[in-house]
């Protein structure tokens, strides 16, 4: 008797450990394959990143990785190993653009001075997990870790100025980068994206295309979170569209996460341009010039552009096509920005900036249940499924900028205490923005906000919280690289926030 038997077909060796976990072809491309850039899923590699840098033989496995470095001592192999298992892969849970994921994985194994810096970011964000993400400050007097890890960081410059290839001295720069804001030396690391994107602009035409891509797309997302902590950011010369044609571009529904993103951030760096310019012609009374006339044309366009990215946004989140998993909650993440920086748009020419934002109360009140889900659903999400879950630790905005928006210009008191409240239980860092931090800052401007004369505080109530115009005026003054924990902020009644 004849048995019929299913023919053997054999897995492919060389698709991306994402799509073999989940059983499906993969089409092989470098940095990261079209299945998973399309899904939004984090793309990983098994071994070193084939990118074109030179092939690395035999391919290691992430558990193999560690003997290729047999001088090391056992707390730097420590903290290259949590750096490749954990903050390599939570750097970019929504956006992936290689660079974490891929490159600076093959790099720490040939540069001595990326390994130095990966091991210095490895230790630091283990030790910062541990005492639950506090707000940033230099511990070096009291922690040992993070003494050693100013050791490797040390390590790294002195390498870099023996002479290094232009891809190693990137690299390490966008890795110091988030050192600095791990240890609060938010000047240090726009100083890093400074240096950056000039060694960038001045080396671009010796690197790699993919190498070129991943370089200018980590330097120039983090160039514009520096806009909140930089007044002369953003630095960078993006070739991003024009505004006229992003407002056509963006008519058309983008099909995939990565054009949406890269869609956004291009009408990011245009709002940026348009609120520094509008915010200084306010200061100096020039809202009836003719120039402004021009910016209120750049206005309407940027408004129209917003409504075409949300619509976007609709099409990929409700539409027959429906994103899922992951995918949703990056489109949450892009809907909760685009909303805030709609707002922002909109009230940017008005005379009072403050009585506008009360108009907006909607909207502020769909930032934060959107906000509200997106934690929802990662505190549900599966634990062994590493594409859905997001770490303590990323290069990318996330909630905290939208939340920190909704705490400090809404005017519904329950809204606003539960932003805070979320804030404070959100324990992370994303980017530039640090939660600890901005809960405390949110704190403190609402304790001043909504004081009496005597200085006690009003109980926030599930109504409209009606401030009076003298209250609102507040300027509160942080020094984020000297101040610590239990320090409080400076405040005065000056000018607006």
């Amino acid at each position: 008797m004849e048995t019929s038997s299913k023919p053997k077909t054999r897995r492919s060796k060389n698709g991306c450990r994402t799509c073999r976990i989940r059983r499906v072809k993969c089409d092989e491309t470098s940095p990261s394959c079209t299945r998973c850039t399309s899904t939004g899923r984090t793309c990983e590699w098994i071994g070193v990143f084939r990118d074109g840098l030179g092939d690395i033989k035999p391919r290691l496995r992430p558990q193999q990785a560690l003997p290729i470095f047999p001088n090391a001592k056992a707390e730097e192999l420590r903290g290259f190993e949590f750096f490749q298992h954990r903050t390599a892969r939570e750097m970019c849970p929504s956006f992936d653009f290689g660079f974490w994921t891929s490159l600076v994985l093959q790099l720490s194994r040939s540069e001595p001075a990326v390994l130095h810096a990966a091991i210095a970011l490895g230790v630091l964000h283990e030790t910062e997990e541990s005492l639950g993400m506090p707000i940033s400050k230099d511990r070096l007097t009291h922690n040992e870790k993070h003494k050693f890890a100013v050791g490797q960081y040390n390590a790294a410059i002195r390498l870099l100025m023996g002479g290094r290839t232009a891809t190693s001295v990137l690299a390490t720069c966008l890795i110091f980068i988030h050192i600095d804001l791990m240890r609060g030396l938010y000047q240090a690391a726009g100083a890093h994206i400074r240096s950056g994107l000039k060694i960038l602009e001045e080396s671009g035409s010796v690197l790699s295309h993919d190498v070129n891509r991943m370089m200018r797309t980590g330097f120039c997302r983090l160039d514009l979170q520096a806009t909140h902590f930089d007044a002369e950011a953003p630095y960078s010369k993006l070739p991003v569209y024009e505004l006229a044609a992003l407002d056509d571009a963006l008519s058309r529904p983008f099909i995939t996460l990565k054009d949406a993103k890269e869609q956004y951030d291009a009408l990011l760096y245009h709002t940026f341009r348009l609120l520094r310019t509008c915010e200084g012609n306010v200061l100096k009374n020039r809202l009836d010039h003719l120039s402004d006339q021009v910016l209120r044309a750049q206005q309407q366009k940027l408004l129209r552009a917003h409504r075409n990215f949300l619509q976007s946004c609709c099409v990929m989140v409700q539409g027959p096509t429906r994103a899922a998993g992951q995918e949703q909650q990056a489109l949450r993440l892009l809907q909760m920005h685009t909303l805030l920086t709609q707002v922002l748009v909109r009230v940017c020419m008005a005379r009072d900036v403050e009585d506008a934002f009360d108009e907006h109360i909607r909207t502020f009140e769909d930032i934060f249940l959107l906000a509200k889900e997106f934690v929802s659903n990662q505190t549900n999400a599966q634990v062994d499924d590493s594409a859905s879950r997001v770490g303590s630790l990323s290069t990318d905005w996330g909630i905290i900028f939208p939340l920190t928006m909704t705490a400090l210009k809404c005017r519904v008191g329950s809204i606003r205490e539960e932003a805070v409240c979320l804030l404070e239980a959100w324990k992370h860092r994303e980017g530039f923005w640090d939660s600890a931090l901005a809960a405390r800052c949110c704190r403190e401007l609402l304790s001043v906000e909504l004081s009496d004369e005597g200085g006690s505080v009003n109980k926030l109530a599930n109504i409209w919280v009606d401030i009076p115009d003298h209250q609102r005026e507040v300027t509160l003054t942080w020094d984020m690289e000297s101040q610590g924990a239990s320090d409080t902020p400076a405040h005065s009644r000056a000018v607006a926030i």
